[in-house]
């Protein structure tokens, strides 16, 4: 009676029913996203390789192409070989991209992340693998073969580097040699310096004894070009007086010269007729000591000579 009565009791059957079936509308949708997550839904097929050990192998991992998941291992079982079987469940619309010549090689996602099956592509020209198909599966170095590689690499490099080494420290080598050349050549270098030290301080008195010098010759200079300057200035006054002499002394110089030509000009025309006389002068000198040498007067050996009659050079 109050159950009939209270408003929340009524229309509790129908309210029941709306809650179960939106429950399990929830649920169909849950196990259907489940099921797209875990490819429940996708078309697969299956593909198959053996390895020796399945060591880093799990149900689940995986499997991708060109870094997008494809599938997943579905299986891994022992074989009649005591060899790992691993089955692999591929979707199917990724099937045009592996080919009889693609290779499945076990890796990690990053240095450190999960592991993974990683499928090659193949080439356009191979068939495409068919359910049941096997792959080829690589076997990729795990990380002790990988140090175990690094080391083989190493090991020559640590060899040099322990050769080179004991080349450095023996005290017999070059290297050690060369040191100590270095650390000779330094020493010289610094006796050197100071050598050049001394000698600029040197050069440095002695440009300053120059320079003392050149100042004093310059001032010496510079007084003597006052003279110059104050000789100037009083001789200012007296060039015209000098100027007029030197003028007056050029016209008596060409007075005379004037002089001296007309003179010249007189005296020539007279010169051939003087130089005649001269001449005939001297020839009667020489006549007349020939015959003062021929006279008995003279010579005692020569005659005494008969009178002659000489001819007057008289103009009267």
């Amino acid at each position: 009676m109050y159950a009939e009565s209270d408003r929340r009791f009524q229309n509790l059957e129908m309210k029941v029913g709306v809650f179960l079936a939106l429950s399990l509308i929830g649920l169909i949708v849950v196990l259907i996203y489940l099921g797209f997550e875990n490819d429940v839904f996708t078309s697969r097929y299956k593909l198959v390789f053996t390895v020796d050990r399945g060591t880093g192998f799990s149900v689940g991992m995986p499997v991708k192409l060109s870094g997008f998941r494809i599938g997943r291992i579905d299986d891994i079982r022992l074989n009649d070989d005591a060899r790992v079987d691993i089955s692999m469940d591929i979707d199917r619309e990724y099937s045009r991209w592996i080919r009889q010549d693609s290779v499945a090689r076990l890796g990690t996602e990053g240095l450190v992340g999960d592991a993974i099956l990683e499928v090659t592509a193949g080439s356009k020209n191979s068939p495409e693998l068919i359910d049941g198909d096997r792959i080829h599966f690589e076997p990729s170095k795990s990380l002790e073969q990988h140090v175990s590689d690094i080391a083989e690499k190493i090991q020559p490099v640590l060899l040099e580097v322990r050769d080179i080494i004991g080349y450095i420290d023996d005290p017999a080598g070059d290297f050690k040699q060369s040191l100590q050349n270095i650390n000779n050549l330094t020493g010289e270098l610094r006796g050197t310096r100071g050598r050049v030290d001394n000698l600029l301080d040197a050069t440095s008195t002695d440009i300053a004894a120059l320079l003392r010098q050149a100042d004093h010759t310059f001032n010496s200079l510079d007084q003597t070009l006052k003279r110059v300057d104050t000789i100037l200035g009083s001789a200012e006054g007296d060039v015209p007086q000098i100027l007029e002499k030197v003028n007056t002394t050029l016209g008596n110089l060409e007075k005379i010269s004037t002089d001296l030509r007309s003179a010249s000009d007189k005296v020539v025309p007279r010169l051939p007729g003087i130089v005649e006389r001269a001449d005939k002068a001297i020839d009667g000198a020489g006549t007349l000591v020939d015959s003062a040498n021929n006279m008995w007067l003279f010579s005692s050996d020569a005659p005494a000579p008969e009178p002659q009659i000489f001819k007057s050079d008289s103009h009267d």
